[in-house]
């Protein structure tokens, strides 16, 4: 998954991020991976706040 990126404060950089993200120099932290027969563990996690990333569902 790599290293983490610093955060990207929109206020500050105004539209710096969408360069960043394009250029590859900011990337988003993954928690966890769901299958779609998995949707409600998945929308309970992030009910939970659980999540340090993001939750992929996959289809």
């Amino acid at each position: 998954m790599g290293g983490q990126s610093p955060p990207c404060d929109a206020q500050k950089h105004r539209g710096s991020c969408p360069g960043r993200v394009e250029a590859g120099r900011y990337t988003a932290n993954m928690y966890r991976r769901f299958s779609f027969d998995e949707l409600v563990e998945a929308h309970r996690v992030m009910k939970e706040n659980r999540a340090l990333g993001k939750r992929v569902v996959r289809l």
